[in-house]
């Protein structure tokens, strides 16, 4: 009988010892894609502080990891307990991820300095169209049948400066992005957006291995941030 129990005991130990080392090993990894993760700047982005106000409630403290797009998106897709964002949900990486939680929505669009509000016909008479490698928007130009686009892992700021700099024509990328590097760079009034093109969702997304139990209290703590305002307060620091 002694036996018995310590054995049963030993078992939820062990049960209980592993869902802690799961949750303890969780990697979140993201990019420098303002206004939504900022590597260096007064303010750390909008979903890195989404993701530390959720990590504190719950009592995580996996730090946030920035590493190359295309990088961070490897290792969220073919590893387990990995927390990724900001991620478009497209038809293409539908089954990669587990589109846990939806944040917020994406206008994607051309941004010109001084020059036109650009239609996709006019875009494509462009010498050069510089666009982020490894996202939905190179892959949009390429569906859209663009010669003249050149994908780069460069962070934003590089992108923006080649507009700057007349190395580049045009830049397509999110909203929310072009009106950050208008205001970062004071460039506001020259900064010009086309209308949206395409429109999508910016998700927090897991790892298609991922604890349940740990999931269900991203996405419950998610929620009762929305309900309590946290969420709304911290996208009010953005605008």
């Amino acid at each position: 009988m002694r036996f018995i129990y310590f054995t049963i005991l030993f078992c939820f130990l062990w049960a209980g010892s592993k869902t802690l080392n799961a949750e303890e090993t969780v990697q979140i990894v993201t990019a420098d894609l303002p206004p939504y993760s900022i590597e260096v700047g007064m303010r750390p982005g909008i979903i890195v502080e989404i993701i530390q106000a959720i990590n504190d409630r719950i009592d995580i403290h996996s730090p946030v990891e920035f590493y190359p797009w295309s990088r961070a998106q490897l290792m969220a897709k073919s590893s387990e307990n990995y927390i990724i964002f900001p991620l478009m949900r497209t038809k293409d990486r539908e089954n990669q991820y587990d589109w846990a939680i939806d944040v917020m929505p994406l206008e994607m669009v051309f941004v010109t300095l001084g020059g036109q509000k650009l239609t996709i016909a006019q875009a494509k008479k462009m010498n050069i169209v510089t666009v982020q490698q490894s996202t939905p928007f190179a892959e949009f130009l390429k569906k859209q049948n663009f010669k003249n686009f050149h994908p780069s892992t460069q962070p934003s700021d590089q992108h923006f400066n080649m507009l700057r700099r007349h190395r580049a024509d045009t830049w397509l990328t999110s909203k929310a992005l072009a009106d950050y590097m208008a205001d970062k760079y004071h460039l506001k009034k020259s900064v010009l957006l086309s209308e949206p093109i395409a429109n999508g969702h910016i998700y927090i997304a897991f790892s298609k291995k991922f604890p349940p139990s740990l999931r269900q209290r991203y996405i419950e703590t998610y929620q009762n941030l929305k309900e309590d305002g946290t969420i709304s307060y911290i996208l009010s620091q953005y605008r």
